[in-house]
């Protein structure tokens, strides 16, 4: 892992994939080990990092819902 809040693509990756996996912030600067100031300041300086985090969120969204329907209706058939 890079130094601690270095900007790397590694970095953006980690953020990018657990937003993805969560949709929440706080759980993109914690799988990329940097700070929540950090975090909101790169969504601030940096647009391409502002553009990887709504595109993660987007995709979270698009996703989620699909397979919150697919639980739901397993729920219900084993009940």
């Amino acid at each position: 892992m890079p130094a601690k809040g270095k900007y790397t693509p590694e970095v953006v990756e980690a953020c990018v994939t657990a937003i993805e996996e969560s949709g929440r912030d706080e759980d993109g600067f914690v799988a990329a080990r940097i700070s929540a100031d950090t975090f909101y300041r790169w969504l601030n300086e940096k647009p391409e990092f502002k553009a990887a985090i709504a595109a993660a969120k987007k995709h979270f969204q698009a996703h989620s819902i699909p397979q919150l329907k697919r639980l739901a209706k397993k729920a219900l058939r084993t009940h």
